[in-house]
């Protein structure tokens, strides 16, 4: 499973970096369990835009690609991407849920 997730965590940091005006804001972060590794790309607020493409066609072609990478690797992957301000939002979320 290590060798999927560096695989995979490769393969997305070298096809995203291209689209983003701010690179440095650029954060994946990665969650598995025992068959799935889920993939959470935080990006700024204006980078977002640039990665999810018209239509959602790029973002689409991504998710494809990665879990295509997964499953050579025999596990599932899932790719989101969003920005730094909806995580936030999120987190805020699931503490006040708490």
């Amino acid at each position: 499973m290590e060798n999927a997730l560096n695989s995979i965590r490769s393969f997305i940091q070298y096809t995203v970096i291209p689209f983003l005006k701010h690179p440095e804001e650029a954060e994946l972060r990665v969650a598995q369990s025992d068959h799935e590794i889920s993939f959470r790309l935080l990006l700024s607020t204006v980078d977002v835009p640039n990665v999810i493409g018209r239509n959602g066609y790029t973002a689409s072609a991504l998710r494809s690609l990665v879990q295509a990478s997964a499953e050579l690797h025999g596990t599932h992957a899932s790719l989101k991407i969003i920005s730094h301000d909806e995580e936030q939002e999120r987190l805020q979320k699931i503490e006040s849920d708490s």
